[in-house]
């Protein structure tokens, strides 16, 4: 088995993180291969996001622009993108 299996918490409850609170086997999340607590096969990562909880600044400016149109350039722009090609684009690469 390689090691950096991907796994979900599904077989675990928020109040007791890192035992197993049932049975129910944990499987790799890109692979499908079954894992075994215990035997180092696998990291449990847990990732916390938060928005900037700040307004945006709008200007009167902001407030007087056509943005049904400037959505449509945009779609218009994006039309034959592939999936990844226009996720590439939304996170600037």
């Amino acid at each position: 088995m390689s090691p950096g299996h991907q796994v979900t918490e599904s077989g675990r409850s928020r109040e007791h993180a890192g035992t197993r609170m049932n049975e129910s086997p944990l499987f790799c999340e890109r692979c499908g291969a079954e894992l075994e607590p215990g035997k180092a096969e696998f990291y449990v990562v847990r990732v916390e996001a938060f928005a900037d909880p700040t307004p945006p600044s709008i200007s009167a400016e902001d407030l007087q622009r056509d943005i049904a149109a400037a959505i449509e350039r945009l779609l218009a722009s994006m039309r034959d993108l592939s999936k990844q090609e226009a996720m590439d684009r939304s996170i600037g690469r």
